[in-house]
């Protein structure tokens, strides 16, 4: 079945090509195409995984140069499974907080309405979650792993946008490629954070196990937060599963690369 995340054969990128109706450009990129070299063979974006500078900074300029940005206009954050979002429409912010190559700020996501603006954060498992808002114009993403996801980013960042006057009707949310339910495997520590009107996304398989569907605990999160489902793009790729595509905390046993997600303006 085909996907809401297209795998692009020129860029070997993943695009959410519904969006591009928007003025959007929204994806994740995958391992292909890259130089970096085992353990992180192929396009490893993560400066801060032991890899050669030097390579992960040219996979960099692979991916802007296929997606015609430019690297100036990337903006980063320094990311630590929270819930802190931050707002890139205050113009008072500092550029050089957010450059790809050194971020300095803790947080876990952002929003702008910057056309300039060019939204990426990094991934091995996690789910990339993005929001636009198509008449305002502002566009975020959120880094929701378990912590992030059961401290609400998502349903945070949507809140982010109603404050500056988005309408939930006007909003439209992505869950881009992570780990599937069945290679997601937690204990009770994790299982008793899942909150119990959410209970369905776990599956006991043994005393102390569930696999745990963080995907579906996002979207029904979005969902409970006002945004309709036909308002809400979910990927089917497992980060995990798909080894030919994406680098995988887990299945590589911490020892990988990184992915980015990335979402700005055509």
């Amino acid at each position: 079945m085909k996907d809401v995340f297209n795998y692009d054969e020129s860029t070997a990128m993943l695009l959410i090509k519904e969006w591009e109706k928007y003025g959007v450009i929204a994806g994740f990129t995958t391992k292909n195409n890259g130089v970096s070299k085992p353990p992180f063979e192929g396009l490893n974006l993560g400066l801060h995984v032991n890899d050669h500078r030097e390579d992960v900074m040219e996979n960099r300029q692979i991916t802007t140069n296929a997606l015609n940005k430019d690297l100036i206009q990337w903006r980063c954050i320094n990311q630590i499974h929270g819930d802190r979002i931050v707002d890139l429409t205050d113009r008072q912010m500092d550029d050089k907080q957010l450059q790809h190559d050194k971020p300095l700020l803790d947080a876990d996501g952002m929003f702008s309405d910057n056309p300039n603006d060019f939204l990426v954060t990094y991934y091995a498992d996690c789910v990339p979650l993005y929001v636009i808002d198509i008449k305002n114009h502002y566009f975020g993403m959120a880094h929701a792993g378990w912590k992030g996801t059961v401290k609400g980013i998502g349903q945070k960042l949507v809140e982010k946008f109603q404050q500056k006057g988005s309408k939930l009707s006007d909003m439209h949310v992505a869950i881009g490629p992570s780990i599937s339910q069945t290679h997601y495997e937690v204990n009770d520590a994790v299982a008793e954070q899942i909150p119990k009107e959410h209970a369905q996304v776990l599956v006991a398989t043994k005393p102390g196990h569930y696999l745990l569907d963080l995907k579906t605990l996002n979207e029904r999160i979005f969902v409970e937060a006002g945004i309709r489902p036909d308002q809400i793009l979910k990927t089917n790729y497992c980060t995990f599963e798909q080894e030919d595509l994406f680098y995988s905390y887990r299945r590589d046993n911490g020892k990988t690369g990184r992915m980015a997600a990335f979402l700005g303006v055509l």
